[in-house]
């Protein structure tokens, strides 16, 4: 049988959550995120749910780009460019790995 989400249903995710699980799980999950900022995991595995707005950037910065701030907190950031470095504003996904992979090397 298949849920349908309703006014009353709490298991209701917000927008951008399934890219919040999927910029965790780049980063190596729960536990690997936790390290980095010297957190529990079962914090970390509470941003699947909601992302706290200090920490947009910051996961937005670990996947290079990968997962603009828009996608990971629509509500905050709700134009694509928004929170962007200046120098990725415009772009598109695939010349923000560009960039990255170049930054890197």
């Amino acid at each position: 049988m298949e849920r349908t989400a309703t006014s009353l249903d709490t298991t209701t995710l917000p927008l951008g959550a399934d890219k919040v699980a999927r910029a965790i799980d780049s980063l190596g999950g729960d536990s690997s995120v936790a390290r980095l900022l010297n957190l529990t995991a079962w914090a970390v595995s509470k941003w699947r749910r909601r992302l706290p707005e200090r920490r947009v950037l910051w996961l937005a910065e670990r996947t290079a780009w990968k997962f603009t701030p828009h996608q990971l907190s629509p509500e905050l950031y709700p134009h694509p460019d928004d929170g962007l470095p200046v120098e990725l504003r415009g772009s598109s996904r695939a010349d923000r790995e560009s960039a990255a992979a170049t930054s890197v090397a």
